[in-house]
């Protein structure tokens, strides 16, 4: 038997989410990219604005995105879907567009593979992993989304060209770099990433791979401007790594270890449309990773130990009951 799963993309985050849950589930997932499937996991705008016609019938459209609540249109709500999405700030999103959100379930753990690393030797300080918007993908987006095209100063301070392409620095990875450079620590950071100075390239790495990497670091550095739910540092909390994370989107609701305050809350048309940002000043960046290395190893086990307690929210075998799945077709 063969269950019918949506994901709009090959190889993006919605992919990868599907091939974890099928680890876990005792049949087949079919990925549908064009149609509706019996379980869609999907960005809540594309999935909302384009495949909402296509089904009537009772599916669960499990969804969310970066754009900002302020540049979406309203739809029609589907009253047989079970629509769930997977933090607060995204809830509020949706529910604007007017569709209804039934509840809150977070992006999945794949745990099998993470408790083979919880106790695993601490070789680096610091690790990140997350994708930029490249130009000449995201632009393709932007056309079939969004018409106007405006940059204005916010949106150029976080913009850099790498070789032949340029990117919008929505995870974060500038931030990485350069106070890492300046604390004179980025010898023992590893950035897992699509941008210049990436030491790895994303995807080139293997779950095992992945989790281990996150195991080596004492902190994961959650910097991400913009983001839906953001897997990496909720994966890393699986091993017992804690994250130092800009204290809004959905980090601030899932994320344990040292917050940074956030300076200041805007929209930004970029490329990929238009994305509601959180910002923080590069002091308080620094001066949060500052904390960090000064604490006492009693402090940071506690964190850590609060870590993995908070990830077991995320195991995949729970997520999957949530989301009401079968255990058989």
């Amino acid at each position: 038997m063969e269950l019918p799963v949506h994901v709009p993309c090959s190889g993006c985050s919605f992919d990868y989410i599907a091939d974890v849950l099928q680890k876990y589930l005792p049949y087949k997932i079919v990925k549908i990219r064009f149609s509706t499937g019996k379980l869609n996991i999907s960005d809540a705008v594309f999935f909302l604005l384009h495949l909402s016609h296509h089904s009537d019938e009772d599916i669960i459209a499990w969804i969310d995105t970066v754009v900002s609540p302020d540049a979406v249109p309203k739809v029609m709500d589907k009253g047989k879907w079970s629509v769930y999405t997977t933090s607060d700030w995204n809830k509020e999103l949706i529910e604007k567009m007017g569709v209804h959100v039934k509840g809150i379930i977070p992006r999945p753990v794949d745990e099998d593979v993470a408790r083979k690393y919880i106790n695993s030797e601490k070789t680096l300080e610091f690790v990140t992993l997350g994708d930029d918007v490249e130009y000449q993908t995201a632009t393709i987006v932007k056309k079939f989304i969004f018409k106007k095209e405006v940059k204005g100063e916010k949106y150029k301070k976080y913009t850099f060209k790498g070789g032949d392409k340029s990117y919008y620095d929505k995870k974060g990875m500038i931030d990485v770099e350069n106070v890492t450079r300046e604390l004179g620590i980025r010898d023992k950071t590893r950035i897992v990433s699509n941008v210049p100075f990436a030491d790895i390239r994303t995807h080139t790495l293997s779950e095992d791979d992945k989790y281990k990497l996150y195991a080596s670091a004492k902190w994961y550095l959650a910097l991400s401007r913009v983001e839906g739910f953001g897997m990496p540092p909720v994966e890393a909390m699986a091993v017992g790594t804690p994250s130092i994370y800009i204290n809004g989107h959905a980090f601030k609701q899932w994320l344990v270890g040292i917050p940074i305050d956030v300076e200041d809350v805007y929209d930004v048309e970029t490329p990929a449309g238009v994305l509601r940002v959180w910002n923080a000043k590069e002091s308080d960046i620094k001066y949060a990773i500052k904390t960090a290395m000064e604490m006492s190893k009693e402090e940071y086990d506690d964190l850590r130990i609060m870590a993995l307690e908070r990830s077991r929210e995320f195991y995949a075998r729970r997520i999957i009951k949530m989301l009401g799945l079968p255990e058989k077709l």
